[in-house]
C-alpha cells in the first residue's frame, strides 16, 4: 500500500519528500534505500523512516530497495512538499533445482530479556555482514547465512549486556537469545531521558509526556493513544522523531508507530507539537553535548515555525 499527502510547492519549485517504509502486515520500519533518479540515494533509518529535501516539482520513480523484500517503483508527482507511506512484501524464497549453489540458511531468533522474560525490540541481530532488528515480538531473520559451517550470532540492544553465541546448522534453524539488563547502560539512558525532559521544559506550551514504563501500559498505536488523552484525532502542526522534523506526515505517521517502539512520547499544546523518541536515539543523547532548544512559532508564513 502507498500513502501520499502533498502540500504547497515552493517558490524555487523544490519540494521535501519524506515519509516510512514498513513491511507489509506488520508495520514493521524498515531501513530500505530509496532512490530518485538525477535527484539521489537515501538510506532509511532503522524505523523505515526517509528524507529527501531537494526534489524538483514534477514527475519521478522512487524505486524501494530492501533485503529480504521486493524491490518497489512508485511513481510520485511531486507537485510540493509530499509524505509518502510505503509498505513492502517479504519476498519469496526462489529454489533454483538446476544450478548448483553454495548452500546458505536461514538463521531465526527470539530475543528477550532474561530478567523479565519480555521480547527486547529493536536489538541487533548480525551474522558476519548480514544483520537485522527485532520486531515489536523480539523476532529477527537474517537469511543467506553459510550453512554447514560455524557461524557467529551477536546480538545487542540498549541498555542490556551484548550476547554471542557460534551455531553451526545444515538448514534454516531458530534459536532464543536471552540478554541480561545493563545496569551502566541503563543509568545512561535515564541521563539522556532526563535531558530530553529538561529540555522540553523550557517550551512555553501546556505539556504532555509518556516515557516507556507509561507507554507499555498502552500497547497501541500513538495515534490511538492521543485520541484516547484528548477525545478527538490528533493532526500536530509540527511533528518530530528522534528530533527529525517529519511534519508532512502528520496523523498518517502517528498511526504508523506504536508505544511498544518508543522510548518517550513529548506533546506540547495539546497536539500542537508531538516529538516521538526511539529508546535507540535516546541512548545516543547520554552525553554531555546539549540539545539543541525546541522551537514552535505559530502565525508564520505557512502556518507555524517548528525546529
Amino acid at each position: 500500500m502507498i500513502t501520499c499527502l502533498t502540500g504547497a510547492a515552493t517558490a524555487q519549485q523544490r519540494a521535501v519528500v519524506q515519509g516510512r517504509v514498513v513491511e507489509f502486515g506488520t508495520r514493521n520500519g524498515i531501513p530500505a534505500d530509496i532512490t530518485v533518479p538525477r535527484v539521489g540515494r537515501v538510506v532509511a533509518g532503522g524505523n523505515g523512516e526517509f528524507r529527501l529535501p531537494d526534489v524538483p516539482v514534477g514527475l519521478h520513480v522512487v524505486t524501494v530497495t530492501a533485503l529480504g523484500y521486493q524491490t518497489r517503483e512508485v511513481q510520485l508527482d511531486v507537485k510540493g512538499d509530499t509524505a509518502v507511506f510505503i509498505e513492502l512484501e517479504v519476498a519469496p524464497v526462489r529454489v533454483d533445482s538446476i544450478v548448483v549453489r553454495s548452500r546458505t540458511i536461514t538463521v531465526r531468533g527470539h530475543v528477550f530479556e532474561l530478567a523479565t522474560g519480555k521480547p527486547v525490540i529493536d536489538a541487533e541481530a548480525t551474522i558476519g555482514a548480514r544483520m537485522d532488528r527485532t520486531n515489536f515480538a523480539g523476532n529477527f531473520k537474517v537469511t543467506r547465512v553459510p550453512g554447514g559451517a560455524p557461524v557467529t550470532v551477536e546480538v545487542g540492544a540498549v541498555a542490556l549486556f551484548p550476547a554471542q553465541l557460534i551455531i553451526t546448522a545444515d538448514r534454516d534453524t531458530t534459536i532464543r537469545v536471552g540478554l541480561r539488563p545493563d545496569s551502566v547502560g541503563q543509568a545512561m539512558l535515564d541521563a539522556a531521558v532526563k535531558k530530553i525532559e529538561e529540555r522540553s521544559r523550557a517550551v512555553q506550551m501546556t505539556r504532555d509526556q509518556w516515557d516507556r514504563e507509561e507507554l507499555m501500559r498502552f500497547p497501541r498505536t500513538i495515534e490511538q493513544l492521543l485520541l484516547q488523552r484528548y477525545g478527538r484525532r490528533v493532526v500536530p502542526t509540527c511533528l518530530f522523531v528522534n528530533d527529525i522534523n517529519m511534519t508532512i506526515g502528520g496523523a498518517e505517521l502517528l498511526a504508523s508507530y506504536i508505544t511498544d517502539e518508543l522510548e518517550r512520547v513529548e506533546v506540547f499544546g495539546r497536539g500542537s507539537m508531538v516529538r516521538l523518541y526511539t529508546r535507540r536515539f535516546a541512548a545516543r543523547k547520554s552525553g554531555t553535548t546539549p540539545l539543541p532548544p525546541i522551537l514552535m512559532v505559530l502565525g508564520m508564513p505557512g502556518g507555524a515555525l517548528c525546529r
